[in-house]
C-alpha cells in the first residue's frame, strides 16, 4: 500500500529550499541540500517534488498567481487598490510587455 505524503514534510521542504535560495542563490540550490536541511534522505524529497524545477515552480506559484491577477485587473481597480505611482507604472509596463510579446496574436 502506498504511503500518504505528509503535508508538514512538504512545507518543511519548501521552507528549507527558500532558505537555501535566500542565503546561497538559485544556482546553489540542490535537492541534496534541501534533503540535508530537512533531515531526510534525497529520495524522500523526490517523492514530494520530482525535480528541482518542480520545487521552484511550487515556491513561485503564489507569486505567479498574484502577478496574473494583478495583470488582469482593470486599470481603475489598480489605481484604487495600488494607488502609488510605482504600482501604476508596474501595471503599464507589464501590460506593454504583454502586448508586445503577443503582437502576432492580436
Amino acid at each position: 500500500m502506498a504511503r500518504l505524503l505528509n503535508p508538514k514534510s512538504r512545507e518543511k521542504i519548501i521552507k528549507n529550499a527558500i532558505d537555501i535560495m535566500h542565503k546561497e542563490g538559485y544556482q546553489a540550490l540542490s535537492m541534496r541540500k534541501v534533503a540535508l536541511k530537512s533531515s531526510m534522505v534525497v529520495g524522500n524529497v523526490y517523492r514530494y517534488f520530482p525535480s528541482k524545477e518542480a520545487l521552484i515552480e511550487e515556491i513561485f506559484k503564489p507569486v505567479y498567481d498574484h502577478l496574473y491577477l494583478f495583470l488582469n485587473m482593470p486599470f481603475d481597480v489598480i489605481k484604487e487598490t495600488h494607488p502609488t505611482p510605482k504600482a501604476v507604472r508596474l501595471y503599464v509596463v507589464t501590460q506593454s510587455h504583454l502586448i508586445a510579446s503577443n503582437i502576432d496574436q492580436l
